[in-house]
């Protein structure tokens, strides 16, 4: 009796032995699958996202009706950055539970330096929140910890090498939606185009109602009667997408202001069908000390890249590569 006795008590002993390892090295268990569930599945049903570091820096990403996401009430986020962002709560699959040694020094940092994230699949109460943390040593991985839970765990995206901390930036300036021009076909009334230096190279293109178009010569006001339409029309098309590159972030306001009250290179102004107006002045952007062209020949001004003011207010950085294509001069719509 005692032997069947002893027997019976191993077998308990090693049974839970098996079910503790079993907890521990599969966190994707059933058993521990309340401390490591933190992947959304249904992306689409996310209607918003709160983002909050220990800085103090706040972003709130809002699913709207037209189709957009919003940024902090004041702005349109960026798509490219959305997906990614859903897509990466979707993929987040656990790497391996925190080992016993370390638990106390990623809990310690986590405190000091993480980013809540809080996710919303509709009402005001968020069906998911969770802490993105560190890297591991080999950036393999991110600590995260889901709100309630003691355990934190490794977290990644399989086939994916790095830190997700970025996908969770805070920065507003790095959320905010990066177009400058952004008009479909057939929403535009006008294109006025003032080479400020070179004033004869100044012109508008009107799209009347009847789809006709009219050119001016800024300089004299005079209309142009032989028009190449198909320039014009083909032209107006290159304001469907037109992006910044950056934020000017490394001046300050003082700087900032000198150059925007300097003398631009060219000012567009684009008015849509309903009235509305958009004005961008383009500044030679000043290069950096010593700065060369290919030949090694001194340069004063960047060869790239220019500033740009959009309605007085946003001070960005934009590529010449970009507005190469909007910088038309007059007889580019006159027949020869």
């Amino acid at each position: 009796m005692k032997r069947i006795l002893i027997v019976v008590l191993l077998l308990l002993v090693v049974g839970g032995v098996a079910v503790y390892l079993t907890r521990t090295q599969n966190p994707n268990s059933t058993l521990s699958s309340d401390l490591s569930d933190f992947s959304i599945q249904d992306t689409s049903s996310v209607t918003k996202v709160f983002l909050a570091d220990k800085a103090g820096n706040t972003i709130l990403l809002e699913r709207q009706e037209e189709g957009f996401w919003s940024l902090n009430e004041k702005y349109e986020a960026r798509t490219d950055y959305l997906v990614e962002l859903l897509k990466t709560m979707k993929k987040l699959k656990v790497k391996s539970p925190v080992s016993k040694s370390a638990y106390n020094n990623i809990l310690k940092n986590m405190a000091g330096n993480s980013t809540k994230v809080e996710v919303f699949q509709g009402g005001n109460t968020p069906s998911k929140v969770y802490y993105v943390g560190s890297a591991n040593q080999s950036h393999s991985g991110t600590y995260m910890l889901l709100e309630g839970a003691k355990v934190p765990f490794l977290m990644h995206i399989p086939g994916f090498k790095g830190y997700l901390g970025p996908k969770y930036s805070t920065s507003e300036n790095e959320w905010r939606n990066k177009a400058i021009f952004r008009y479909g076909r057939g929403t535009i009334a006008s294109v006025k185009v003032e080479h400020l230096k070179a004033p004869e190279k100044s012109f508008e293109i009107a799209l009347r109602e009847d789809n006709t178009i009219g050119l001016t010569a800024l300089i004299s006001g005079q209309q142009i009667n032989n028009v190449d339409t198909a320039a014009a029309l083909a032209y107006l098309t290159a304001y469907k997408k037109v992006y910044f590159e950056s934020f000017e972030e490394t001046k300050d306001n003082q700087f900032i202001d000198s150059v925007a009250l300097s003398d631009p290179e060219i000012v567009y102004t684009v008015t849509d069908r309903e009235g509305n107006s958009k004005t961008v002045k383009t500044f030679l952007k000043p290069a950096k000390n010593d700065a060369t062209d290919m030949e090694g020949n001194p340069i004063d001004h960047d060869l790239d890249r220019l500033y740009a003011l959009v309605n007085d207010k946003q001070f960005v950085v934009i590529q010449y590569h970009v507005f190469d294509n909007l910088a038309y001069s007059l007889n580019n719509f006159i027949k020869s």
